[in-house]
């Protein structure tokens, strides 16, 4: 049996996480880590999808956004003939507004599908929201928050990039070139070697052995890797991303590696700091802290694997 998957968000005022609890994949648990007791209050179900990368708190803590998709069948129909564009498809995606632990609107907008949605708290009544123009219906505005507009691209990488750096982190570029043919020596002797056993008959030389060329000079392939870091007190958090994977890790103040992750191709990972400065992150379905980091070991605060859904209404 997997683990739950952890993603947390921390209030960059108040001294909490947000963290959203996944597994079934079908269904997201919303909880309250207060860092100060390390107290866990649970909070509500919603059964969808949760996509973290767009989801944010406001710096006190008080607000949350998501965004959050359901495309079943038994979904759809509840909403069958009530959409503004045909058929019940915009009905699938939704950014939402509420008040943690809880997924119950306060600001509720209809974005058609997982493309967009999700935002950014500029504020404690201010939020940005991940909009597409064509993909966009406001159904209930939050009360005493002013709402603007991203206006990004279809990517979920610019809404993540924006809230990293909300919270420290520092983005650095590497770009590394490989040759792609490491034998391409080789084959150049080997094709200049058949060319003058041929040159004295050129018919010899057939298209097949033209089409050889190519192997036989070097071929480059460059790679995009970005590196986001975040420095604290004894030491540093650092993720690398490719195109295809993620690495987390952790850096001692003397350079050393003390903790690596890799997690599954678009499997959510989350690590950061608390007001102390000291590493708190989510690992095998639990949360955990390290008040003595580098040494020592991590404390488990809370083990959310056996967490299972159940409907909770939201208080009044």
């Amino acid at each position: 049996m997997s683990s739950a998957r952890i993603f947390g968000i921390v209030a960059r005022e108040a001294n909490q996480v947000i963290v959203l609890r996944r597994g079934p994949s079908k269904y997201t648990q919303m909880l309250v880590w207060d860092l100060s007791t390390d107290q866990v209050t649970p909070g509500q179900w919603l059964k969808g999808r949760v996509y973290e990368k767009r989801c944010d708190v406001s710096p006190d803590g008080k607000h949350f956004v998501g965004c959050c998709s359901n495309y079943s069948q038994s979904h759809r129909k509840r909403f069958a003939g009530t959409a503004n564009w045909e058929g019940s498809w915009i009905h699938c995606g939704w950014t939402v507004v509420s008040h943690p632990p809880y997924f119950t609107a306060v600001g509720l907008w209809l974005t058609g599908g997982a493309w967009n949605g999700g935002g950014v708290w500029k504020s404690n009544k201010h939020l940005a929201v991940n909009n597409f123009p064509h993909c966009w219906e406001e159904r209930q505005s939050p009360k005493g928050i002013q709402v603007s507009k991203l206006n990004l691209p279809m990517s979920e990488d610019d809404v993540y990039e924006l809230l990293l750096q909300q919270r420290g982190w520092k983005q650095q570029v590497i770009l590394e070139t490989e040759v792609v043919n490491p034998d391409w020596r080789e084959r150049s002797k080997e094709m200049f070697g058949r060319l003058e056993k041929f040159l004295a008959d050129p018919s010899l030389i057939g298209e097949a052995l033209a089409c050889e060329f190519a192997s036989t000079i070097p071929q480059f392939r460059t790679s995009r890797e970005g590196v986001w870091q975040k420095e604290f007190e004894k030491g540093r958090l650092f993720r690398r991303e490719s195109h295809d994977h993620e690495v987390w890790g952790l850096v001692s103040d003397r350079n050393q590696l003390v903790r690596e992750w890799r997690p599954k191709r678009f499997q959510a990972h989350w690590i950061d700091v608390d007001n102390d400065d000291r590493p708190i992150f989510g690992d095998n379905g639990c949360l955990w802290r390290w008040r003595r980091f580098p040494d020592g070991e991590p404390r488990m605060i809370a083990d959310l694997n056996s967490n299972k859904f159940e409907n909770i209404a939201p208080p009044s």
